[in-house]
């Protein structure tokens, strides 16, 4: 039986889309959480996460890159029924790779000094 402990939007580039006052919906309100309606500036697409060592990783498609790799960083307050409120998600860090054979592949991770790939 599957149970939605806490659902949010993923911010891949908190330094453009969070700030004060925007009106237009390009970016959101610092603090944020839960249910927010999205950014528009820096969207991403197709997003995988995965654990690695217990850290939280995300693959992703964003307009100007190939492939993107991120460490995702959470926080949230635990509810009684097992649950998350005030559930964040954001990146602080990304690896970029433009190169053309790595479009579409984020189900993989390249490794761009030997043009190898680990899945």
């Amino acid at each position: 039986r599957l149970f939605i402990h806490g659902w949010t939007w993923l911010l891949p580039h908190p330094a453009s889309q969070i700030q004060a006052n925007d009106s237009r919906r390009w970016t959101v309100e610092p603090g944020v959480s839960d249910a927010f309606l999205p950014p528009w500036s820096k969207q991403v697409f197709d997003t995988r996460i995965f654990n690695l060592d217990g850290q939280l990783f995300v693959t992703f498609i964003c307009k100007g890159c190939s492939f993107s790799i991120s460490h995702v960083q959470l926080s949230g307050v635990p509810t009684s029924n097992g649950g998350i409120r005030s559930l964040r998600a954001w990146v602080n860090r990304r690896f970029v790779t433009k190169r053309t054979w790595a479009q579409g592949r984020n189900q993989a991770t390249p490794q761009e000094e030997t043009d190898n790939i680990w899945c």
